[in-house]
């Protein structure tokens, strides 16, 4: 019997007597699959007493469920069961780097993705998610290295391309990240961040005009976009432009109030 007629059964029934451990797990992954958490929840917890065979999907489904319901402890639980069942199963491994990510577990993050890469190597999705919680560490260099590795097994991903570009700003390769964000950009027109970032980029190279025009295409495409703002008024300063780095330097400072560093340069620019 199929998942959807084990679900239709269910659902005429009203209740999950009489099915197999192993058929309740289709029907959790059913309801799972519709959204309906709480049923799956309920009906695969059910399953797991009876200990069915297809015990590391059970766990994996319960712990995607929990995750959709915000509670990421519980989830933390269900997936590491699902790893330690099918250590090569690779969506539960990068599932639970993502919940332990949420948990601000960026050491047990790490080592769920390596095993995702491990268990499937051609895969870009850990490869990212580790680049991504790498920079978050500060290691911009073997951030880097998951961000190429993830656009070398499947190319034209322009997000990946934009956290690219901003690890390569981090480990000051202000050339390299120039290039790769003009190549986000170019695939991606609609990206305040990494117009942002581009520009960043641009004022790392000493390219002062070239990176008050991206801020300012960033402030096009979201006007209150705070770090586009308070940098674009550091370029105007540096240019002599007073009263439009004053007029950009308030309006970010509307955003962030609490931000030390732009009162510090408002500060400095009516010192001038």
């Amino acid at each position: 019997m199929n998942a959807t007629f084990l679900l239709l059964c269910a659902s005429l029934a009203g209740a999950p007597a009489g099915f197999s451990p192993d058929q309740l797990v289709q029907v959790g992954k059913g309801y799972a699959d519709k959204g309906a958490d709480d049923k799956a929840i309920e009906v695969l917890t059910e399953a797991l007493a009876g200990k069915p065979k297809a015990a590391a999907e059970a766990e994996f489904l319960l712990g995607l469920c929990y995750s959709r319901k915000d509670k990421l402890a519980e989830a933390a639980t269900h997936l590491d069961k699902s790893t330690a069942l099918d250590p090569k199963r690779y969506d539960a491994w990068v599932l639970l780097g993502m919940t332990r990510d949420l948990l601000k577990d960026q050491a047990a993050a790490v080592e769920a993705y390596r095993k995702a890469i491990a268990a499937a190597p051609e895969r870009p999705e850990a490869h990212k998610e580790l680049g991504g919680t790498l920079l978050l560490q500060g290691k911009a260099e073997e951030a880097i290295a998951e961000f190429q590795q993830a656009l070398k097994v499947a190319p034209f991903q322009t997000d990946v391309l934009g956290e690219l570009g901003y690890a390569q700003l981090m480990a000051k390769k202000c050339e390299d990240a120039a290039q790769t964000l003009a190549k986000a950009r170019a695939s991606d027109k609609k990206s305040a961040d990494t117009v942002a970032h581009l520009g960043d980029a641009q004022a790392c190279l000493g390219k002062t005009d070239e990176a008050i025009a991206a801020f300012e295409d960033a402030i096009k495409l979201d006007p209150n976009h705070a770090r586009a703002l308070f940098h674009l008024g550091l370029m105007r300063m540096k240019k002599g432009d007073k009263p439009g780095a004053k007029d950009v330097l308030e309006r970010a400072k509307k955003l962030e109030p609490d931000n030390a560093k732009i009162g510090e340069a408002l500060e400095r620019l009516k010192a001038k």
